[in-house]
């Protein structure tokens, strides 16, 4: 089982912890100075490197820390953080092996590694603020009780700075992130960048529907039967929740909300809007008012001289069969135009001015399309963005329905979306991440293949270890 954050940026890494966070000593989570001469001497040996061995005792803690570290870093419950630190105790082991080799190697090349005693103490201070150690007095006493002397501690933390100060000479030179790195794994992975979206340029040719006389009919009494619902005390936003669609509720989330505004404010509204609280006295209902987008009702709860408060819904016309095989034949006309060469804009004009003649509410033309402009792939409709996404530019789509009409879609243009300075620093930081731990595995399966590694638990050897049991690399 893995654990991961669900997305990127929820790591939150700075420059000098990018590296050590997948050092080995992080990842075990062990200080090798903390091992028990007693525990060593008498506890069950389950491994050997060159001339160090490894105990039972020793993988144990190793198994312990990994159990807290699930717990504390990624929410896993006590029982499961328990039971999957135990079945990574051969990988536990595996990181345990390779960082007494760094720690071995680095300490053969003292004249290439220079490790001060100011870096030393900045070390065992950082280990006691982690730990929760107050006092030098606390401090000691802890050592003491796990059997350890403080020089014993120093040394062993001046031989960490040592492996590490190895680690970064061999690999870190190897960590550099090109710019197109960047930019392909943001390609790869845009589900991580929710606000990260391109732009495109639309224009539409738009078949608004038409509701026959019955379909006003239907919508008209679907509505009546909402406002006796009012008047009998049902409460106003649930009904508003009854009679409008989900995909509405959310694009328009006003809807059955109680709106509150200065009284001089309502003449910002709509016309509708307007007209219809003009005339409303507080506690009043509407009676339906018919709009080009279906019937509104509103509710005034209060109302004075300096504000009002009100909330409203509007019910989409109900399109019936005939309303929707008219528009459908409409829209199959200029779809088969524009697949016979005649350009967009042309057939889109000629749409236009048709409706304005023929719809006194639209004189303009603009209800039946035009230009959108550049719009976000995440703010249109998840139909509408399934089509536009992977059209071409310059290409018009097929039909695509909504529930107020038909639309033709034709991208102009389109802008890829830029990540900004922290952004690519993040993901430079992550794939150095990613880098390290594929170099860091290198280096020390080398540093394997040169040592003498036994085994004397066969159910320990990682699935990734070079080793048998027993082996003995030269």
């Amino acid at each position: 089982m893995k654990y991961k954050f669900k997305s990127l940026f929820r790591f939150r890494h700075n420059t000098s912890v990018c590296i050590i966070v997948l050092f080995c000593l992080s990842l075990v989570g062990l200080r090798l100075g903390l091992v028990s001469t007693e525990a060593k001497t008498f506890d069950r040996i389950i491994a050997q490197v060159n001339n160090e061995i490894i105990t039972e005792w020793e993988l144990t803690t190793l198994v312990k820390q990994r159990s807290m570290e699930l717990q504390r870093a990624y929410g896993v419950s006590r029982e499961e953080a328990i039971r999957q630190a135990e079945q990574d105790r051969p990988q536990l082991l595996d990181q345990y092996i390779r960082q007494l080799l760094l720690v071995e190697t680095a300490l053969t090349l003292k004249d290439q590694i220079q490790v001060t005693e100011q870096e030393v103490d900045q070390r065992v201070n950082s280990f006691k603020e982690s730990a929760g150690v107050k006092t030098e007095v606390d401090f000691l006493e802890q050592l003491k009780r796990e059997g350890f002397s403080f020089p014993a501690f120093r040394e062993q933390t001046k031989r960490n700075l040592m492996a590490e100060q190895l680690i970064m000479k061999r690999v870190l030179p190897k960590l550099q992130v090109r710019d197109q790195e960047i930019q392909d794994f943001f390609e790869k992975n845009r589900d991580q960048f929710p606000n990260k979206t391109d732009e495109v340029h639309l224009k539409h040719i738009f078949v608004l529907f038409q509701p026959t006389l019955e379909d006003f009919e239907i919508s008209r009494q679907k509505v009546e039967d909402a406002i006796a619902d009012l008047t009998l005390g049902d409460d106003f936003e649930e009904v508003a929740v009854r009679m409008v669609s989900p995909s509405r509720i959310r694009h328009e989330k006003a809807l059955g909300k109680l709106i509150i505004l200065p009284l001089d404010e309502v003449e910002n509204l709509s016309r509708i809007f307007q007209d219809t609280l003009s005339n409303l006295s507080s506690g009043q209902i509407s009676s339906p008012v018919k709009s080009p987008e279906g019937y509104y009702v509103f509710r005034v709860e209060e109302k004075s001289d300096q504000q009002i408060s009100f909330q409203y819904f509007v019910v989409p016309f109900e399109i019936g069969q005939t309303a929707r095989a008219k528009a459908q034949e409409q829209v199959n006309q200029m779809a088969k135009k524009l697949d016979q060469g005649t350009s967009f804009d042309q057939v889109l004009q000629t749409h236009r001015q048709v409706s304005s003649t023929d719809n006194e509410s639209d004189k303009d033309g603009k209800r039946r399309g035009g230009d959108l402009g550049f719009q976000p792939l995440s703010s249109l409709s998840p139909e509408i963005q399934k089509v536009v996404k992977v059209l071409e530019v310059g290409v018009h789509s097929q039909p695509v329905e909504t529930p107020s009409g038909i639309h033709i879609f034709t991208v102009v243009d389109r802008q890829a979306s830029e990540l900004t300075k922290e952004e690519k620093e993040q993901i430079n930081l992550y794939l150095k991440d990613q880098k390290f731990q594929k170099e860091w595995k290198v280096y020390t399966d080398l540093l394997i293949e040169h040592a003498f590694i036994k085994y004397f638990d066969p159910q320990l050897i990682a699935q990734s270890g070079v080793n048998e049991v027993g082996s003995v690399n030269e």
